[in-house]
């Protein structure tokens, strides 16, 4: 029963590392200025919200995804001039 009880935690442990490591994984950095030649582009951004049910895990996932195939940047500006 020991031993069921050691693996059960070094599973359960790895496990959660494991989570925490991915979802602080942050996108692949790419310049600005890249831009796809497939691809067209507006002036306009796009804003990701996470919707019911989102987190970390998914929310950074698909970052991740647009910005490794090119189709766009994890990038947060702010205007406070009114």
């Amino acid at each position: 029963m020991r031993k069921f009880l050691l693996k059960s935690g070094l599973i359960g442990v790895g496990a959660w590392w494991s989570y925490r490591w991915l979802s602080q994984r942050t996108a692949v950095k790419v310049p600005l200025n890249h831009r796809r030649t497939d691809v067209p582009y507006t002036t306009t951004p796009t804003l990701f919200i996470p919707g019911w049910g989102g987190n970390a895990w998914t929310y950074n996932g698909l970052l991740r995804w647009l910005a490794r195939h090119g189709y766009g940047h994890q990038v947060m500006t702010h205007d406070h001039s009114g």
